[in-house]
């Protein structure tokens, strides 16, 4: 489906990468969206971008947390082109970010939602 140019598919959520450190997630909010997901309240977009053959989460990492922390087998999710994010169009700070906030920010999220990425993109550790 599209909206505005933008393709949106459901998505295995353990398939999606964080683009921020845990310590960006209240826990509030976070148990929130939870409640929120369990009664289908959720009205908000997940909004992702691909690259190097990886989806990282743009808007929406409560969301992505939520549904793992639920178990939810999929989720929609709305693929954002990376050239219409001003920031992210640029290659260099896209890396230096991953770089930045590390594995930590994976094995952190794998704790918090209750699951593990099958794999583990070495952009994250300064790689390309």
């Amino acid at each position: 489906m599209k909206r505005d140019g933008r393709i949106k598919k459901l998505v295995d959520p353990t398939c999606l990468y964080p683009l921020v450190s845990i310590e960006s997630i209240s826990p509030e909010i976070l148990k929130q969206t939870v409640e929120a997901m369990k009664c289908d309240q959720i009205n908000a977009t997940v909004e992702v971008m691909e690259y190097a053959g990886y989806f990282f989460i743009l808007e929406g990492n409560y969301i992505v947390l939520a549904a793992n922390i639920l178990h939810k087998e999929k989720i929609e999710v709305e693929y954002v082109e990376r050239a219409d994010v001003s920031f992210w169009n640029k290659e260099e700070c896209f890396k230096e970010q991953l770089t930045s906030i590390g594995m930590n920010a994976l094995y952190d999220f794998e704790a918090l939602g209750g699951f593990r990425y099958a794999e583990y993109p070495d952009l994250y550790k300064g790689g390309n």
